[in-house]
């Protein structure tokens, strides 16, 4: 009876530690699919006309994010190529966070 029981526990165990490494591999995927989505977005620009679209606000207010920065003070972070602003799309990401604009 006693080496019955020392089985079953042996046996859910096992099971546990499947579910487990299950849910390591879900968790894992998931992160590797957020880094590429992170990284890919760190080599896209946009122009303001683009940003001021997934903001849902006017070009005019997405320079003012730019150049004045957000009410809370939060700046929207962009390169000047001497002729127009270019915002990268991780920055846009972030401020949208930080800004809760949407």
């Amino acid at each position: 009876m006693d080496a019955l029981t020392t089985l079953e526990r042996i046996l859910i165990t096992k099971a546990d530690l499947e579910k487990a490494i299950e849910r390591v591999a879900t968790k894992a995927s998931k992160i590797a699919i957020e880094t590429y989505k992170c990284e890919k977005s760190k080599k896209e620009f946009l122009t303001t006309g683009k940003a001021a679209k997934q903001l849902g606000c006017h070009t005019r207010t997405t320079l003012n994010y730019i150049q004045r920065g957000h009410k809370n003070g939060t700046k929207l972070k962009a390169k000047f190529n001497g002729k127009e602003y270019r915002i990268n799309q991780f920055d846009l990401d972030e401020f949208q966070k930080k800004t809760e604009v949407i």
